[in-house]
């Protein structure tokens, strides 16, 4: 498969799974097993979670076959938030001790409220460090730019 190919699947299914959760689709709260209960929301959100990263890392061509040493940086970091990605389920269950990522107050800690607030810290940390990383590559490849264009 292509890197272009990998790109576009990858950015389909990352819209793709945006549009479920943002519309709160009903879909979401299908139930894929009964005992214990596992919703499709787990892996559509899953899915998307996993597709933001890999739709930067096939994208741009120049962290998916980095010749700098920069863009290398940038080719580790972006596979560190891929590894991030896959475990998200893994470790929201860990968090949750369910698959429908419900929090009780108790004492226990997984499942508890205390959980509950490493879940959202851990939840914001994988969506928004791929979209940080998005915003600092591109003002890096901006400078870079206007040096280059200062050096002419």
């Amino acid at each position: 498969m292509s890197r272009k190919t990998a790109f576009y699947i990858f950015l389909i299914l990352l819209v793709l799974c945006a549009f479920f959760l943002v519309t709160g689709s009903p879909l979401l709260e299908k139930p894929i097993l009964r005992e214990p209960l596992f919703p499709a929301g787990a892996i559509i959100a899953w899915v998307g979670i996993l597709a933001l990263p890999a739709s930067i890392y096939f994208g741009i061509e120049n962290i998916y076959t980095p010749r700098t040493k920069p863009h290398r940086a940038y080719n580790l970091i972006l596979k560190i938030l891929t590894v991030l990605a896959l475990l998200w389920g893994l470790v929201c269950f860990a968090l949750a001790d369910n698959w429908n990522f419900s929090f009780k107050n108790q004492e226990p800690f997984r499942g508890s409220t205390r959980a509950s607030v490493y879940f959202w810290y851990f939840n914001a940390m994988v969506v928004l460090v791929p979209l940080v990383f998005l915003a600092v590559y591109g003002v890096h490849g901006v400078i870079t730019t206007l040096q280059k264009k200062r050096s002419q």
